[in-house]
């Protein structure tokens, strides 16, 4: 039998079995969400405290740091929490693995689709 390497899907499985290693590797072994990830948690609370609607500040460190961080991250990962009954830091330290992991997908099919316009 002579069978061509498929090089294409061997790249995109190499591609995705090391992406995933190193996108989760952090979360295995630290446990909690790394560099701002106590502010964010701290942000993802305050905005279920406040039921949904923006505050002016986070209580991060009890100081009075503007709530200006894009929100929507803050909106997905607490509706998750609230939705699936799990605790926020799950939440926090799976989801930005899982869709970092998951833009290699879109990143080789963008690739795949500019190659085929020439």
């Amino acid at each position: 039998m002579n069978r061509k390497l498929d090089w294409p899907a061997l790249f995109l499985f190499t591609a995705l079995l090391f992406g995933t290693v190193v996108r989760f590797m952090p979360v295995v072994s630290n446990g909690f969400p790394l560099n701002d990830g106590g502010m964010f948690y701290t942000m993802i609370r305050d905005l279920q405290a406040n039921h949904y609607i923006l505050p002016q500040f986070t209580s991060y460190n009890f100081t009075d740091i503007p709530f200006a961080y894009p929100p929507l991250g803050f909106y997905i990962a607490a509706s998750l929490s609230d939705l699936l009954h799990v605790p926020v830091l799950q939440v926090l330290l799976w989801l930005p693995a899982l869709v970092n992991t998951l833009s290699i997908l879109a990143f080789i099919n963008s690739r795949n689709r500019s190659s085929l316009r020439v």
